[in-house]
């Protein structure tokens, strides 16, 4: 069985994803403009999800160096 990867690498991983997505919205400008709009709505509702993920493991991990270095807030 697979080691359970590390929250770095993870967050290694989704960092890369992220860049991925970036670049394929580029190459694919064209495919997106002709979404339709509930397609449009559906894949920016994603990325919205995705971004306030990223948002709450950010601020869970402000509030861990908090409590680990107390003088450093």
């Amino acid at each position: 069985m697979a080691d359970k990867p590390t929250p770095a690498e993870d967050a290694r991983r989704v960092v890369a994803q992220a860049q991925q997505i970036t670049a394929n919205i580029r190459q694919n400008e064209q495919a997106i403009l002709a979404m339709t709009d509930d397609e449009l709505s559906t894949f920016k509702s994603d990325l919205e999800v995705a971004y306030a993920t990223i948002e709450a493991a950010l601020a869970q991990t402000r509030t861990l160096l908090a409590v680990r270095r107390p003088d450093d807030t």
